[in-house]
Formats: structure tokens, sequence, C-alpha cells
């Protein structure tokens, strides 16, 4: 990318189109000219790109490319590539940005709440039965658990999606887009996204001096028009720490696994992190599993759900154990099941891999999480929230009305005149199912198509949401060492971790713990970084 012939069709149109800016959190969203036009613009742009993919492979924001046909499943053959990521970071208002941030530890207080009140899970999933099996057989797995030992204790690690939500240039907000209870997943490379943009902006952040080098000159001129047309006023060295917030998953996530690991009390135990068979979002999970033992000396063991269901057993104290039965080594117990996988029907393919997951779940492990917090991240959850006094059985009255300001508008999918309206405003909504992962919601005249063609029964199994309206901001975005320019949309999540028991008044772990933010080109739908359709970025708050 040394020659700046990919950049000559937009690169002039990056430096003169419009960027969606907020220059204030209390004004509408204000747009501003980029003016700075000079010959060196192109290849200042390349020497950036450069720049940032090098940094990439130094430090493994990268994800594993597909094995091609004739690889052999058995070969350990790591190829990878940078993970998608934005050339710069996205602007978002400071005060929505805290407000996110309050939110978290109460979120993970509602999830845990919901979670222990089985009875209202079961209850609220009733319509949600007939039309969706994988539902089904997670709430005949947690009724089959009843009246068995269970573990008390149990790990939340969550993430709260918010999109902004600005109808009309009306002052954004941040917006839920869904709760993520289970499989929660892209922190570690997150918090390397953010080191990444923190390292663009402060090394080409010498704005004020003449007699650089051209080139580099040249980089710190084009940031800078980057940074001003977003919000930021005199950017400089000393000012960027406050607009770029520090990004704890990295630290945060293993942290947590190892508070619940030694709360379990097993010194010389291990954590299972379940995962899926060619798992490409590898090496965010061996981030983890690393920090664990580098920071922790706490050993983490990769399985499949099928290789659980072959390798662990359980003791007469109802621990689980892996390899010989005739163990009786404290090296062998599992003191934590972490899954990064289990979340969707494709994790199933036979009936071995249920076998795995009830043999978790009867288990005593710390179990992160167990299956009723997973049902406890379900749409038609985030739906019945959103009815009267639905929040106040789980969390006080105080913190419900700041949970209740998230809310975006969420209907039960055999709501008929939400149906109606959704159907003569098809660009006004989404239809959810009850899924993790993306790529299962319909849009527009698919999502007609699918009302229409749907019966009663199978529409309970549904939620409708309003569609969010987020302002779009102009962006280079990078996948496969090659970068595109357009309009984007961003979405935010916020991590949080929780660990408690159910009994005491103050848990033993609830902090927020780190922020994700995707961002795609406007007009796509799906939402996956893994799957190339959006990219990692980082906030760059703004008054």
């Amino acid at each position: 990318m040394n020659s700046e012939a990919p950049f000559k069709v937009w690169i002039f149109a990056f430096l003169i189109l419009v960027t969606t800016s907020f220059l204030n959190t209390s004004r509408t969203v204000k747009f501003q000219m980029n003016t700075l036009m000079t010959p060196m613009n192109s290849e200042a742009l390349a020497d950036l790109v450069n720049d940032a993919l090098g940094w990439a492979s130094a430090h493994s924001l990268s994800v594993l490319l597909p094995r091609k046909s004739d690889e052999s499943n058995d070969e350990e053959i790591w190829k990878n590539t940078h993970m998608p990521f934005s050339l710069l970071p996205n602007s978002l208002p400071k005060a929505e940005f805290e407000k996110a941030e309050e939110l978290a530890p109460i979120y993970n207080e509602l999830v845990d709440a919901i979670s222990r009140d089985r009875k209202w899970l079961k209850k609220i999933h009733k319509d949600v039965l007939e039309g969706d099996p994988f539902t089904s057989k997670l709430i005949q797995i947690m009724e089959e658990m009843e009246g068995l030992p269970q573990q008390d204790l149990c790990l939340g690690l969550h993430r709260s999606d918010y999109m902004l939500h600005s109808p009309q240039n009306e002052r954004p907000q941040l917006l839920q887009v869904e709760m993520n209870t289970v499989a929660v997943s892209l922190g570690c490379v997150s918090n390397l996204t953010s080191k990444l943009h923190q390292f663009l902006l402060k090394r080409y952040s010498d704005f004020s001096t003449n007699d650089t080098k051209r080139e580099d000159h040249s980089v710190s001129s084009l940031i800078y028009d980057y940074l001003t047309s977003i919000g930021i006023e005199n950017p400089c060295k000393d000012t960027l720490d406050f607009n770029l917030p520090f990004n704890s998953a990295l630290k945060s996530i293993p942290s947590a696994l190892a508070v619940a690991h030694q709360t379990y009390g097993i010194e010389k135990g291990f954590i299972i992190m379940v995962i899926k068979e060619n798992e490409l979002n590898a090496i965010d999970q061996r981030l983890i599993e690393y920090g664990l033992w580098e920071d922790h000396k706490i050993k983490m063991v990769r399985m499949t759900l099928r290789q659980i269901h072959e390798q662990c057993w359980l003791d007469q104290d109802l621990k689980m154990r892996i390899g010989s039965e005739k163990s009786a080594s404290t090296s062998s117990i599992a003191s934590i099941v972490y899954f990064r996988a289990g979340y969707s029907p494709d994790d199933y393919p036979t009936e071995v891999e249920w076998e795995g997951r009830k043999l978790i779940e009867k288990s005593n492990a710390i179990k992160c999480p167990n299956i009723s917090y997973h049902l406890a991240g379900t749409k038609k959850v985030q739906q019945v929230l959103t009815e009267p006094d639905q929040l106040e059985r789980f969390i006080s009255p105080s913190k419900a009305e700041k949970i209740r300001s998230s809310f975006a508008g969420l209907w039960a999918g055999n709501d008929k005149n939400a149906i109606a309206e959704a159907l003569n405003n098809p660009s006004d909504y989404v239809l959810k199912p009850q899924r993790e992962g993306g790529g299962n919601n319909f849009f527009g005249s698919e999502m007609v198509e699918k009302i229409e063609q749907s019966s009663g029964k199978e529409l309970s199994s549904y939620i409708l949401m309003k569609k969010l309206l987020p302002p779009k901001q102009n962006s280079i975005l990078l996948f496969s060492g090659k970068s595109k320019y357009g309009a984007t949309l961003s979405e935010w999540g916020f991590y949080g971790c929780y660990l408690g028991n159910g009994k005491d008044e103050v848990p033993i772990l609830n902090t927020y713990a780190g922020h994700l933010v995707r961002t795609k080109f406007e007009g796509i739908n799906e939402g996956g970084v893994t799957t190339g359709y959006a990219c990692l970025s980082s906030p760059l708050l703004v008054d």
C-alpha cells in the first residue's frame, strides 16, 4: 500500500465530505466541512493505514481465517488476518458514555435477580415455546435441574448493546438494542482497538509543530482535521486522554474469572472454556486464557460440548472432573465452566452436545452462565421488562427508572396492534427471534413476508422492536488489508461482571468492565465482526 492509487477515487471525498458530529450532547447533530486538500494527503493516508495494519499484526488484533477444504482439521494451522477495524475512532457524547457506564452494574444486578426467579422465567416464555424449539429445550433443562442440588454462585459476564437514537436530529441518546448474557465476546480485541487508536492519535498529535517531516506533518494534519470535524476543539496530546476512555476489558474479564475461581476454593483446579469447533475468534478467547495464567496463574482448558460429554464426569460431591474417574486429585476439578459457545442451535448438532450441557448444569462448578442466566438474556425477557411494574419486581424503583430510560419500543410478536403498525410501516420496525449472535432478524420486506407467512403461535416466539435511528459518520474501515470509505453507523456495547450467590445483600463482584464499538456501513443489517459485516472501533468522547 505504498502507492496512492487505491485512495485516489475517494481520498478527496474523505477530506471534503461532511462528517456528522456531536458538538454538544445538548445540541442537535451539526455538519462541518472538511477543507484540507493537499497533494500529500493520499500518501499520508496510505502511511496511516500501513501503521495501523502493522500495529494490529504486532499486537494480536487478529482473527483466524477459515480453513480451506484441503486443510485437515487436525493440523494446527494458525492462519490469521487483522480484525476488521475502523482506522480512526467514532464520536460519542460523553454524557451518553457515562450514562451507559453507570447502568452496567444495575443491569448486572437485574440479570442476576431475573435468573434466580425461575417461575417468572417459565411464565413469560410460555408463549414462546411452541414456536421456538431451541428456547423450549433450554426451559426443559432448567426444569430438569429443579430439585437437584444447585451451585448458588453464578458468574455473569454481560454486555448491554446500544445504538444512538436521534430522530429528526433530536439530541442523541443511547437506547438498548439487546442484553447479552451468554458467550459475550470481543472484549479483549476491543481493548486492543482502543489501544490502536490511542497509538495513532498520539503518535501523530504534534499538530502545532511546523518543522516536522513533511509526511508526518501531512498525517498529523489529516488527523487534526478529522478530530475537529467530530467535535474535538483544539486537539493536542494533553487533551486526548480525556477524549479516549480507558478500556479495561482485557484485564477485567480474566480478573472476574479469577475472583470466581478463588471464591470456589480449589487452589489447583482449572477453568473450562466451552468453544465451537474451528472457532475463528480464538485469538480474542486466547487473550483471556493467557491473561488468566500470566496474572493469576490459573489454567484454562478449551473444550467443545462434545468433549465435555466424553471426557468429564461428576464425583459424589457433583464436582466436575476431567480425565480418569479414578483420579482424586484436586488438579482435575473444574471450578468454572465459561461459555464461549452454546448460545445457538448450531452448537447442538446432536444429542451428545445437549448431554454435555446437562452435565455442566448438574455439576457443582460455577457456571458462566448457568441455564437460567442464559434465559435471562432472551429477547422475550427484554420485551416483558418494558411492561409496567416488571422492573420493580427485581430492582429498586430508583434503579428501575434509570434502566427504563434506556429502553426502546418493544412489543410481543403476537401483539396485533403492533404487528398492524409494522406492516403499514415496515421500515420502522425489526422482527427479532430469541437468538444471540446476529444474523437472525427480519427487516423491511423480509419482515413483512415473515409476518404474513407465520402463524400466530410462531409469531409469539418473536418480539417486535421499533427501529432506532442513529446518526451517521463518515469512516474509513479496513477489511483484509483494504480500506473502504463511506457513511457508517455504530453500535456501542458496555461490559459488566457480576458474582453473587443470591443470598448476600452485597455481591462479591459487581462492576463495569469495558466497552465495545462495532461500526458498519449504512444499509448493512448484519453486524458480525468476524463474519466481515462490521468493524471494531472505539469511542472518542465529545462534550
